[in-house]
């Protein structure tokens, strides 16, 4: 078992890493770089600037969101749906490939709760006088916690598992208290009962996983689950050919369809807004994005940064967007109409452009709250040439190398 969980997660590695080197570009990672120095510098002028009235309810903000950040975790077992065929005689003896999969699934949780813990020092230093030795046993504990969780996640793979909700549930609690525990003097406590916590359910699973059997269908369900999650984020960067679309008819936008749906030379442009509308990897793409870069620019106090995270998400909307010229690729009736090459093209950008103008404009809305009148006009100025430059020279290029007529 601990070989053929070798194979599996080398075969996975190489998997994300092809994904993880379109998403990690160049560009992009110029970019993200200059976007998290602005945000660290946003951050620190605002923990400086911090009021009295302000400092009494953001801590707790703290605690609810580290407590929840307990739930990021997911055991990443690499099941496959024909594993409930071809695995099911050794169902009672996969112990060491849960453990081996449960330690590789327990590094990103376990980092991405102590840059937590880390990026809330500031503010509980300020509100309730923290000191290092508290946030280093509020790190430790976070790790810990979260190791009992993915034990408990591994229990729930199993036949006959008993109801995991109470103890995950004291999991987050156990979470919110130790950051509460932080300004008394003994914020040392929780690392205590965690790790007891960690030794008492550690033995009751490793008795589990030698009597229990594993339930392949739930197990092989999660994952696929999972990675559909991890296939998402990657879909905002590059095409995901592992990314299974689900089709969901919105009623209340028909009235958008029905409008010029008659009309011989808007036919691409009903299939195009059809698609947009009903396909959640545009349709939701764009509302996430939207919303996303809203919320980040409310918190940013730098115009430039602000101006920086509205273009970003108006370029990952593009690079999303364009690919649905080839959604009706394949149908061989669209090669039948009666209208011309470019027809198609003209289409695409007409969608593309006015959803960059929606989104240029709500952006520049937001900057105009935020940080001003005339970071807002450098933003709407910004997102008007990004979505010229976009639909008069990337929509064409790209249709001529994917599309074959």
């Amino acid at each position: 078992m601990r070989q053929l969980w070798q194979r599996r997660l080398r075969r996975h590695l190489t998997q994300q890493g092809r994904y993880l080197r379109l998403v990690f570009n160049d560009q992009f990672t110029i970019v993200l770089f200059v976007i998290l120095g602005a945000a660290l510098y946003g951050y620190a002028q605002f923990v400086r600037g911090m009021s009295a009235t302000v400092s009494g309810w953001l801590p707790w903000i703290v605690v609810v969101l580290v407590a929840l950040s307990v739930r990021v975790g997911q055991v990443a077992t690499m099941f496959t749906d024909a594993d409930a065929t071809f695995l099911l005689p050794r169902a009672a003896g996969m112990g060491d490939y849960l453990l081996a999969a449960m330690r590789y699934s327990l590094v990103l949780p376990v980092v991405a709760t102590v840059l937590l813990c880390v990026a809330a020092w500031p503010v509980l230093s300020v509100s309730w006088h923290v000191g290092t030795a508290s946030i280093v046993c509020l790190a430790v504990t976070g790790a810990l916690v979260q190791y009992g969780d993915l034990m408990l996640q591994t229990n729930a793979l199993l036949l006959d598992q008993p109801a995991q909700l109470p103890h995950r549930v004291s999991l987050v609690l156990l979470m919110g208290l130790s950051v509460y525990a932080t300004q008394f003097p003994v914020y040392w406590f929780p690392v205590v009962a965690a790790a007891v916590m960690d030794v008492v359910l550690r033995v009751w699973l490793q008795q589990r996983l030698q009597n229990g059997q594993v339930n392949f269908l739930l197990a092989a369900q999660n994952e696929n689950a999972r990675m559909q999650r991890v296939y998402r984020v990657y879909s905002m960067f590059t095409d995901v050919p592992g990314l299974r679309a689900t089709i969901k008819r919105r009623r209340w936008l028909d009235g958008f369809l029905r409008r010029g749906a008659r009309k011989q030379a808007r036919t691409w442009d009903y299939l195009y807004l059809r698609g947009f509308i009903r396909r959640p990897e545009y349709g939701n793409l764009f509302i996430r994005l939207t919303v996303l870069a809203v919320v980040l620019m409310c918190l940013s106090t730098v115009a430039w940064t602000s101006m920086a995270i509205g273009l970003v998400a108006m370029y990952l909307t593009a690079i999303q967007i364009v690919p649905l010229t080839t959604q009706y690729r394949e149908v061989v009736f669209a090669h039948l109409y009666p209208l011309p090459a470019t027809a198609r093209i003209a289409a695409l950008q007409r969608l593309l452009l006015c959803l960059l103008l929606i989104q240029t404009l709500v952006f520049t809305v937001t900057g105009w709250l935020t940080v001003g009148s005339m970071a807002a006009g450098l933003s709407l100025l910004a997102g008007v040439l990004l979505a010229a430059l976009v639909v008069g020279w990337y929509v064409p290029r790209y249709s001529h190398q994917h599309l074959q007529w």
